[in-house]
């Protein structure tokens, strides 16, 4: 909605509840009239609305009051009387009171502090607030001393003052008791003070109460004696009666002896006198006690005596029992909620916990605790060491719902002096849990570290790392060395700076294990050679390579002739062969003479004729072995070079004989034909 507003008086002839409808002003003050109004001219209704004014009710919503007066009383929901504010708003206004109790019921009550003083007869003194000052003011003859440095405060009566400073005082209307010399043997000397209940003055009637008085009154038997003079002689037995002088005075330089002594409503018994009657007190210490303020420089010690109500009578206490008594009931002393600056004393550990609010706790000491509890967003240690005993230290412990934050731990730098910089371990929760390290952010990591933040780099570990990655093939972002690129996917080679002609420490290089070997003393200026050697029996037959072709002369010795056979425990033995076959050390076998016999011959050894020699000897080859179909057919006609065999004589001896033998033989013979010739040609 477009609006504008008209700020001053309303305008003249119109209504303070209506919308202006003449004399529209498109400026910044109202004519001037009786009543004051703030009017709204809507541009998109083109009508008057009446914003504010004091005819009008009105509701201010979102409204900016500038020095607003307030009179009368608040109400309303916005204005709240409570007293321990309940309602913990954030939006209401508390009232006076409200505030005043919920103040006064949060002050710790645990502190060594006094809320009331409490003086038996007199009006108690309470801490009206926590600047409240106690103040300690001196009566007559009586000195305080402060000392500083032990917190003490020494009261002290003074010994030179001989008179009580005595005020008038014959028309208040109260009983005041009357003190007295307590246990006085004789009349002089230095005494005290004692008071009884039973005895007192009242200054506005003039009456004297007691429980009794002792004494003759001197006077004429009388039945009734309504005024007398001065009564000068005379006694008072016990047959006279009651005496009432009114509000006059009894006044006596002897002693006054009783049954009983009434004062007021009081009745003062025989003993309660008694006590009286025993006081040895000076008029300086009767001043002291009546309340006189001047005071002498008198230092207490702890044989000083205070003159103190024990549960109705009145006794002197030595300073010494007093600091006994205030350090007992100080030190469980519940209703104790304010104390000054405590410097002395300790805390053990009966004294329960301690709740200082929002305040701090701050010591140059050291602080001894068992567990401990640290609550709230932020734990500051400003401590130039931190020792920590956890040998793991839990980090992130709220942080099991969801992987939400980052784990790690961050410091903070300055290489410039003037510029804030940020440097850490952590676990990126962004990035897979992977761990990283990183410098220079310009901005503190909160929950997280921002790796796109202003600065931020990945800083650099210097390390003795173990272990082998096992995926990485190559170098994420490829390095230049001595001038070369490399990314670790190829070995490069890479000169030796010019300028480097020798280490600055010279070196040695050495090995263990299956192999030792420990290089000469080297600084780079020259190449130096050392000699490995293979540890004994270290060599099993998995460390030699399969082809690896080893020589023989790299073998152990072998006598002349043996040959390396493996014995029962299968390890190759050096031997010299025997039997029916030999080896030279020329690796020549042979097989010794008459050894080989039939049975050595395989059966289908098929050795060819030619291996065979010349067989000389009758009957070596069986007329049964000659396969004569098996040859092949002379495809020709007999002549007669050709050959025969023949028996000779029948003795066994196998001759050759040509064909034309055969053919003289069977042309010769008597009888014979031509058929036989031929088959007996066959037949052989």
């Amino acid at each position: 909605m477009a609006v504008k507003y008209y700020a001053g008086n309303k305008l003249t002839g119109v209504a303070s509840d209506t919308k202006p409808t003449s004399n529209i002003i498109d400026g910044s003050t109202f004519f001037v009239t009786d009543t004051e109004d703030l009017f709204m001219y809507d541009l998109d209704t083109t009508a008057w609305k009446v914003v504010s004014g004091n005819t009008i009710a009105e509701t201010l919503s979102s409204k900016t009051l500038t020095s607003p007066v307030l009179n009368g009383t608040l109400s309303g929901t916005a204005f709240l009387d409570q007293d321990n504010f309940s309602s913990d708003s954030a939006v209401a206004v508390a009232s006076q009171q409200s505030i005043k109790a919920y103040v006064a019921s949060q002050v710790p009550g645990s502190q060594n502090v006094f809320n009331t003083i409490a003086v038996s007869g007199q009006d108690n003194v309470v801490a009206d607030s926590a600047t409240d000052t106690l103040t300690f003011a001196a009566g007559s003859n009586i000195t305080l001393t402060t000392t500083a440095g032990s917190d003490t405060v020494t009261i002290a009566a003074s010994s030179s003052s001989a008179t009580v400073t005595i005020t008038d005082n014959e028309n208040t209307n109260e009983n005041n008791l009357i003190s007295f010399v307590a246990d006085a043997a004789t009349a002089t000397g230095a005494h005290g003070l004692e008071m009884d209940g039973d005895l007192h003055y009242n200054p506005s009637t003039g009456r004297l109460t007691a429980t009794q008085l002792a004494g003759t009154l001197q006077t004429a038997a009388q039945t009734t004696i309504t005024s007398v003079g001065v009564l000068d002689g005379g006694s008072i037995t016990s047959n006279f009666g009651s005496i009432n002088v009114g509000s006059s005075t009894i006044t006596t330089s002897g002693v006054v002896t009783a049954g009983g002594l009434t004062i007021g409503s009081a009745v003062i018994t025989e003993a309660e006198l008694e006590i009286l009657d025993g006081a040895a007190v000076t008029t300086t210490e009767l001043n002291i006690i009546d309340g006189n303020t001047a005071a002498t420089g008198t230092t207490l010690a702890d044989g000083d005596r205070v003159v103190v109500n024990d549960n109705g009578t009145m006794v002197q206490v030595a300073l010494t029992d007093f600091e006994t008594y205030f350090e007992s009931v100080l030190d469980t002393l519940s209703s104790v909620t304010t104390v000054g600056v405590l410097n002395a004393g300790s805390i053990t550990s009966g004294f329960g916990s301690i709740d200082i609010g929002s305040s701090a706790i701050t010591t140059t000491g050291t602080i001894t605790a068992g567990d401990m509890t640290v609550t709230g967003t932020t734990t500051t240690l400003n401590t130039a060491t931190v020792t920590v005993e956890d040998p793991l230290m839990a980090l992130a412990s709220g942080n099991d719902a969801a992987d939400a934050v980052d784990i790690g731990f961050y410091g903070l730098y300055d290489t410039s002096g003037s510029l804030d910089l940020y440097a850490g371990l952590f676990r990126d929760a962004n990035d897979s849990g992977k761990w990283k390290l990183f410098k220079d952010l310009q901005a503190a990591p909160t929950t997280t570290v921002n790796t796109s933040g202003t600065g931020y780099v990945a800083g650099t570990l210097v390390a003795a790392l173990e272990g082998n990655a096992t995926t990485a093939t190559t170098l994420a972002t490829g390095r230049t060395i001595g001038g070369t690129s490399f990314d670790g996917s190829a070995n490069i080679a890479v000169a030796l700076a010019a300028a480097a002609t020798t280490l600055a420490t010279a070196r040695t290089i050495s090995s263990s294990g299956d192999i030792t070997w420990t290089s000469a003393s080297f600084d780079g200026s020259a190449n130096v050679t050392s000699v490995a050697a293979i540890t004994a029996d270290v060599i099993i037959n998995a460390d030699v390579k399969s082809d690896a072709a080893i020589a023989y002369s790299k073998l152990a010795a072998l006598a002349d002739g043996n040959i390396l056979v493996g014995n029962g425990s299968n390890v190759a033995t050096s031997v010299n062969p025997s039997g029916d076959i030999d080896v030279t050390n020329a690796g020549v076998f042979s097989i010794a003479s008459d050894t080989i016999i039939n049975a050595d011959v395989k059966s289908d050894a098929a050795i060819v004729d030619t291996k065979l020699a010349t067989i000389a000897t009758a009957n070596k080859v069986s007329i049964a072995a000659l396969d004569i179909d098996g040859a092949a057919e002379i495809g020709a006609a007999i002549v007669d070079a050709d050959v025969f065999i023949i028996d000779d004589g029948a003795g066994g001896t196998n001759r050759k004989v040509l064909a034309s033998r055969i053919k003289t033989y069977a042309a010769g013979a008597a009888g014979a034909s031509e058929s036989f010739a031929i088959a007996m040609a066959v037949a052989l």
